[in-house]
């Protein structure tokens, strides 16, 4: 299969012809198109000596490995060519300005006949990008944990994930077979938590204890955290370590469950250093097995790798959050009160979903707004690229681990659902996994004049601009 090309393109540096790119990123590595000494406002030879010029073509050489991802300190091949060998020793002294750790790059200098524009040199490289920030939490990670007993752990999730879906479908089949024996039809027997909208079925609680039971015996030195032992708590403290820590949601989506609405699953998530790193969620009924490990992607029914469109991704759509599917939940706080969580969700929804012009101008205009009842499902959407825009409050870490596993793998984003101050120009933090806020965005490919990764944060911030902050306090996270 041929290789993906992204295109890499930067103001900070002379645009490029029509047909060429500063730069093209290929297989792990990033290719710098030959840079010459154009002043990138004037587009211009810069004037003076030589040396003038390799020193402006090293700053626009700079500027597209940054853009790229890349920087001078991961330049591996250096090709540099000049008009004449008189020039060599000022074209070094360039060199060593902005080149001053060693070893230095392996390097090819060329006497050449002529170079475009009349300039006396030009300079193209081979670099790797920079270790990314999920690049670093991996190795972190392997630091603690080898990528052999990650692999095992990995396989024993997905395992534990297929045959609590097992024990999930068992149950609702039970149900569906018929009467109790008294000519009465079966009714799916639940306790109320917090109200009438947040309940626990006896298929919660004994998928949970098998969970439970089959990684205290595999991995006894393992921390565990479920929904409904937690629930059964007084206390809402987090309570995900730095150890290797198992956080699971044994019935997501158990209002669904008892209506037979299919949008319920198991979702098992196993993390390290507080982060997510396998996740697993085997949505039964619908037939559906999303599985990730750090490090080796994010996938459905073990076959298909997420996003679902892939070679390329679609950039996000220019106009987003139009031509976005939204999607949000209603959640369990339903308080009737002007500005409780109810009202302000709703707000954003309808701010969301209205014409543009509308809504005082803020009008998202998205193409659908989605509703699945299951936290876990929205997000693992989200990473197969179904939903575009996935925006919450009020979910638990267990609601959202498993998800948060697939999306990064995937190449997702994931940070705050409440707007700071000046959407336009505040950073965009990653979200944490007890925050109970969150704001996803799928996976994006390049587009004509940004990356995926910009289109990704294009998105988060129109998105803040047209939604309300919600009040879910956790004050030690």
């Amino acid at each position: 299969m041929a290789p993906t090309l992204e295109a890499v393109r930067t103001d900070a540096a002379p645009a490029p012809l029509p047909v060429f790119s500063q730069a093209i990123k290929a297989n792990g590595m990033v290719y710098l198109s030959g840079s010459i000494g154009l002043d990138p406002k004037t587009s211009q030879v810069v004037e003076g000596t030589v040396k003038d010029r390799a020193r402006q073509t090293l700053k626009n050489m700079s500027a597209v490995l940054e853009a790229s991802g890349s920087s001078l300190h991961s330049v591996v091949k250096i090709n540099i060519y000049i008009t004449s060998m008189a020039n060599f020793a000022l074209v070094n002294e360039a060199y060593q300005e902005f080149f001053t750790w060693d070893p230095k790059p392996a390097r090819t200098c060329v006497a050449v006949f002529e170079l475009p524009f009349g300039t006396d040199v030009e300079i193209e490289s081979k670099s790797f990008p920079n270790p990314t920030e999920k690049e670093e939490r991996k190795a972190k990670i392997m630091a603690e944990i080898s990528d052999q007993e990650l692999a095992d752990i990995h396989a024993f999730a997905v395992q534990l994930g297929k045959d609590a879906g097992d024990m999930l479908m068992r149950a609702l089949q039970q149900r569906m077979a018929g009467d109790r024996g008294d000519g009465r039809a079966a009714e799916v027997q639940y306790v109320l938590k917090e109200n009438a909208v947040d309940i626990v079925t006896k298929t919660d609680n004994e998928v949970e204890a098998f969970i439970h039971k089959s990684i205290s015996e595999r991995y006894p030195s393992h921390d565990f955290i479920g929904e409904e032992s937690y629930s059964a708590g007084t206390s809402r403290r987090y309570l995900v370590a730095s150890g290797p820590t198992w956080i699971v949601d044994p019935l997501d989506g158990t209002v669904n469950f008892t209506h037979i609405f299919p949008m319920f699953c198991v979702s098992i998530a196993f993390a390290v250093r507080g982060r997510p790193v396998i996740g697993v969620v085997n949505a039964p009924f619908l037939h559906q097995l999303f599985t990730s490990c750090a490090g080796r992607g994010a996938w459905l029914n073990e076959t298909q790798r997420l996003p679902l469109v892939r070679n390329p991704t679609p950039c996000m759509p220019a106009d987003a959050p139009g031509g976005c599917t939204f999607s949000c939940e209603w959640g369990k706080d339903r308080r009737d009160v002007e500005g409780g969580n109810m009202m302000r969700k709703v707000e954003s929804f309808v701010t969301m979903a209205a014409e543009r012009g509308g809504r005082g101008g803020k009008g998202g205009m998205v193409h659908g707004v989605r509703s699945l009842g299951s936290a876990t499902l929205d997000l693992a959407y989200t990473a197969m690229g179904s939903f575009d825009i996935w925006w919450e409050g009020g979910c638990w870490e267990w609601d959202v681990a498993a998800g948060f596993a697939l999306l990064e793998e995937a190449g997702g984003l994931i940070t705050t659902a409440n707007p700071p101050d000046d959407p336009e120009t505040a950073p965009i933090p990653e979200a944490h996994l007890g925050s109970r806020l969150y704001l996803a965005i799928r996976p994006a490919g390049p587009g004509a004049n940004e990356t995926g990764r910009q289109s990704q944060e294009r998105t988060v911030r129109e998105v803040w601009k047209r939604v309300q902050t919600l009040d879910y306090k956790r004050p030690e996270v």
